[in-house]
């Protein structure tokens, strides 16, 4: 159980850095639940924080996004978009709902680190703009709760993809999964990132190239 602790607070402190705007005292405030018996491991985090300052581990730009389209181009949106919390996240969906926008693959990504014995799992829904340019809504579950970046790069530039499948999903029906599950706390043994992210590509119903199974809820 220490060890699986441990990796946890890892991931957690990780999850911060990725976010972008970790501090030290960021990291220690989100692992204060592990205990004082990971004060060598946790003072070990909080420097490696420091040295990377605002550095990610996602802040790489990818040349080629999943599909092996490219990651951006001249008709691509040049911003992205990120929050925190459900209310931002709720506030997005509904965004890309009355857009019209409908989710055209879902999957979960890992992100390794520490010689790849800690991984974080990252959730993942992809949608089309209208200028063709494929975008991704990446979202993390940690112990900060839960966040969210969409842009038309590489979701996890040094990622690899567990698991990956067609779906024809409205935002209004991703929303309301995830209300389904908003007072579910973060559990390291019941609820963590990798529980989050099967829980949802499970949801999502699978389409065939062309088809039109799934969902479209209002």
């Amino acid at each position: 159980p220490y060890l699986a602790a441990a990796a946890e607070t890892t991931t957690s402190a990780l999850s911060l850095l990725a976010l972008g705007g970790a501090t030290p005292s960021k990291i220690a405030e989100a692992s204060e639940s592990a205990g004082s018996d990971f004060e060598p491991f946790l003072t070990a985090t909080i420097v490696l924080s420091a040295a990377l300052g605002s550095a990610t581990p996602s802040g790489g730009v990818g040349l080629f996004h999943s599909t092996g389209m490219p990651a951006s181009s001249e008709s691509c949106p040049s911003c992205s978009k990120s929050g925190h919390g459900h209310d931002m996240l709720y506030r997005r969906l509904e965004e890309l709902a009355s857009e019209s926008r409908v989710f055209a693959h879902i999957a979960v990504w890992t992100q390794a680190f520490f010689g790849r014995t800690v991984d974080h799992h990252t959730l993942v829904y992809e949608y089309f703009e209208r200028s063709r340019c494929l975008m991704s809504l990446k979202i993390d579950w940690c112990r900060d709760g839960v966040s969210f970046s969409e842009s038309s790069e590489d979701p996890c530039p040094t990622g690899d993809v567990v698991m990956r499948k067609c779906c024809r999903l409205s935002p209004a029906e991703v929303r309301r999964q995830i209300a389904g599950v908003e007072e579910r706390p973060y559990d390291l043994i019941r609820w963590n990132c990798q529980h989050f992210c099967q829980y949802f590509f499970d949801l999502a119903p699978e389409a065939f190239a062309g088809g039109r199974h799934g969902s479209f809820g209002a």
